[in-house]
């Protein structure tokens, strides 16, 4: 009996050891769970206080642009920011332009053939 006791002691031993590494574990991935809520809700924080500031910005272009419209005397065709003006519109890129490539290609073509003819 005295074999059985202390079998079952070294196992209860052992399966202590076992939940005192897991509860370890457990707590170590809380604390690292803690630290990535703070730092996203710092994150989170900082985020909303640049959109208010853009938002704030933007306000403040639009209400600039109403003033320029209105001190330079245009007249609603005429504004040149009309419609959100040059600021918000879609930029394209130089290739999505009509003719960008036919016009480096043809600027290109000039100056080889200007080399060319100063090489002879």
């Amino acid at each position: 009996m005295v074999v059985k006791s202390s079998k079952a002691d070294k196992a209860a031993a052992e399966e202590a050891a076992k939940q005192a590494e897991l509860q370890k574990t457990v707590d170590e991935l809380r604390k690292d769970v803690d630290e990535e809520d703070a730092d996203h809700s710092k994150a989170s924080r900082k985020s909303r206080k640049s959109y208010k500031k853009l938002e704030d910005t933007e306000a403040d272009l639009a209400q600039a642009e109403a003033r320029l419209v209105q001190l330079r005397g245009y007249t609603t065709k005429e504004a040149p920011f009309e419609n959100g003006g040059a600021k918000r519109e879609k930029r394209q890129a130089p290739s999505e332009k009509s003719g960008a490539p036919v016009r480096a290609a043809a600027v290109l073509a000039a100056l080889a053939a200007t080399v060319t003819v100063a090489m002879w």
